[in-house]
């Protein structure tokens, strides 16, 4: 498989997973920004992962991409979300 189709279906799939624990979690603020920033936040991980070439084992680069992408302060884009962080 073509391994931009495959990071689009991870990044579809991984965002949906998110948006999906947002709409039916506890989360106070369940607007559509909150919402579209869980599904992007969570599809540019699926697919750098599934995109980026490093000289190490697959699972260790997607692992390495979602734990670089998830320490960005993307969660400070709503203001629910500064909530959560502390």
């Amino acid at each position: 498989m073509n391994r931009v189709i495959l990071g689009i279906l991870c990044g579809i799939v991984f965002g949906l997973l998110d948006a999906a624990m947002v709409i039916f979690g506890k989360h106070p603020d369940k607007s559509l920004a909150m919402l579209l920033q869980a599904f992007f936040s969570r599809f540019a991980i699926g697919f750098l992962a599934a995109n980026v070439s490093l000289r190490v084992r697959p699972a260790i680069s997607g692992a390495l991409v979602g734990l670089l992408r998830t320490s960005c302060k993307s969660t400070q884009l709503t203001s629910a979300a500064n909530d959560s962080i502390g």
